[in-house]
């Protein structure tokens, strides 16, 4: 089994400077300790300054470009009392980059334990959905193309963390992934930039949208 070199990045709790000065930091460190199939796993969580909203997921992947953002996993926080957990009211983003663009984390081993311990085959079978990890990835795919695209100027708005998980949501829904898209995410965009975002879908999905045609508001 290949094993790959792996470092970790806490930025919880963390003010936006704080989080600047350790990234800096860190970079100055891993460019020497991460070789090139090597990955890295970064912790964060949301940061309010100043009445402005930082989404610090898509603020600290802006600042690895030079690394391929292959998954963000969202975690909610705890607190412990009397040795009960309680939901805490907000989450934490755990990044995955990796050098390498081909790297595939796969979650199933670490899933199947705590989701499907109880559940007979057979109830399982009808249930999971092969494909659905599939979908899940593309999804991730169109949210950081929608990162780069703003990057570059592009495009004004940016597929965040929470809006990929109600748009999984509203396919449950629709039984529908492109029309949850166009509901969730596209509709709200500004019509000049539909059809690159639409093209951002069919990318990543192989079926075009009515907006990778026409630019028209739905």
């Amino acid at each position: 089994m290949k094993r790959y070199q792996t470092s970790i990045l806490n930025l919880k709790d963390q003010s936006i400077s704080q989080i600047d000065k350790k990234i800096k930091i860190f970079k100055n460190k891993y460019q020497e300790s991460v070789k090139e199939d090597g990955i890295i796993w970064i912790l964060s969580n949301s940061v309010t300054e100043k009445g402005k909203f930082y989404h610090t997921p898509f603020y600290i992947a802006e600042q690895f470009n030079e690394l391929f953002l292959k998954n963000i996993i969202i975690a909610p926080s705890f607190l412990k009392n009397n040795g009960e957990a309680i939901f805490k009211n907000y989450v934490t983003n755990i990044l995955f980059l990796s050098k390498n663009e081909k790297y595939y984390f796969d979650k199933d081993p670490i899933r199947e334990k705590h989701i499907w311990k109880n559940v007979e085959w057979g109830k399982r079978k009808k249930n999971y959905n092969p494909k659905g990890k599939d979908q899940v990835s593309n999804m991730i795919k169109v949210a950081s193309l929608t990162r780069k695209g703003f990057m570059a100027g592009d495009i004004s708005t940016v597929m965040s963390p929470r809006t990929v998980l109600h748009w999984a949501e509203n396919s449950e829904i629709f039984k529908d992934i492109g029309y949850a898209f166009r509901v969730t995410f596209l509709n709200k965009c500004d019509d000049a930039e539909k059809n690159t975002i639409a093209e951002y879908y069919q990318r990543c999905f192989g079926e075009e949208l009515p907006e990778s045609m026409i630019n028209i508001q739905i």
